[in-house]
């Protein structure tokens, strides 16, 4: 506690032995400035004070020309009370020689011992003032650069909420876009559905249709097949020789020949189909002699098997029927 309390003393006293360097040399390089603005013989010698001052008031160069700078303000203080100069005078590169020399005059010295500490005061103010105006310059920068940075900050914001802003757009754009794609997919399921149903019925139209055909087909080859059989000429022979044959043997003299005609047709049939395949039968002669192999056996049965009898019965029974109706003519008239 004890050394805490030293060190808080120690602070204390360091800040008002400061403060008391600040005050003494602001005086002392107030008072300089007054020297060197005014309109004196001596404004010239405090202006080069004031120019060393402002020169070599530097941490690094202050011991080393701390002498110089005191000298200086001893030869200005002493011509400002317009003593007598030329003994003091020192033309030596060597500041000490100098100083020496001050020993022998005790107003000289006593300004030199009094000015020495001063330079350090005055070193201090201005490199406060020069630290200050440096902090000042280094804030303004600071603020200058604060502003613009709170500027673009600000646009920044801006940017930031319009960026926001079109990443809200964006979002929505794609939750419309999302949304319409599951539209568009159910769609596209329902016209999957609807063209899977089209398809099937396209299919089943089609083996209907193709069954259909098959059935058009089979009717075809069988309509092509009997117009192939009707269309030829043997077919039209044969109808016409078996409707000839029946014509002609109506009469109950001719049922004999009947059967054996159309058991020669089925014969003649039979070897017809059995030899078309041969180039060697002629089938208009073959068919010629057919017609005539019929009418002959036709003639011949008509011919033999005619009844004499029957005829006259015929002829007795059409007198009897012409007697009998002159006879009722004839009671008729009477």
């Amino acid at each position: 506690m004890s050394s805490f309390l030293k060190l808080l003393i120690l602070l204390i006293i360091s800040l008002l032995s400061s403060s008391d360097v600040f005050d003494n040399g602001r005086q002392k390089y107030e008072q300089i400035l007054s020297l060197s603005s005014s309109s004196t013989t001596t404004s010239s010698c405090w202006q080069q004070v004031l120019i060393m001052l402002q020169k070599y008031c530097s941490i690094d160069e202050l011991d080393k020309y701390q002498s110089i700078i005191a000298y200086q303000f001893t030869l200005c203080h002493l011509s400002t009370m317009n003593d007598d100069l030329s003994n003091i005078l020192c033309h030596e590169n060597n500041i000490e020689l100098c100083v020496e020399n001050l020993h022998q005059h005790m107003n000289a010295f006593i300004a030199y011992t009094e000015f020495y500490p001063f330079v350090q005061s005055v070193c201090y103010v201005l490199r406060q003032k020069s630290y200050q105006s440096e902090l000042t310059s280094r804030l303004t920068i600071f603020l200058n650069n604060s502003q613009e940075t709170i500027t673009k900050l600000i646009s920044s914001i801006h940017l930031q909420h319009q960026l926001t802003d079109r990443i809200k757009y964006q979002q929505y754009i794609q939750e419309i876009i999302l949304n319409n794609a599951i539209k568009l997919k159910q769609l596209a399921r329902t016209n999957i559905d609807k063209t899977q149903d089209i398809l099937n019925n396209v299919i089943q139209a089609a083996r209907h249709e193709y069954d259909l055909l098959k059935q058009i087909c089979a009717l075809s080859q069988t309509i092509q097949t009997i117009v192939r059989i009707t269309c030829t000429y043997s077919f039209w022979f044969y109808t016409l020789s078996m409707f000839t044959i029946y014509i002609m043997t109506i009469p109950k003299r001719t049922n004999r020949a009947r059967s054996f005609l159309f058991f020669g047709m089925f014969i003649y049939v039979l070897l017809e189909r059995y030899y078309q395949m041969s180039s060697i039968i002629n089938f208009y002669q073959w068919r010629l002699i057919c017609w005539t192999s019929c009418l002959l056996i036709l003639i011949h049965f008509a011919y033999k098997y005619q009844s004499r009898k029957e005829i006259h019965n015929e002829q007795l029974c059409r007198l009897n029927n012409n007697l009998i109706q002159t006879e009722a003519t004839f009671h008729r008239v009477s």
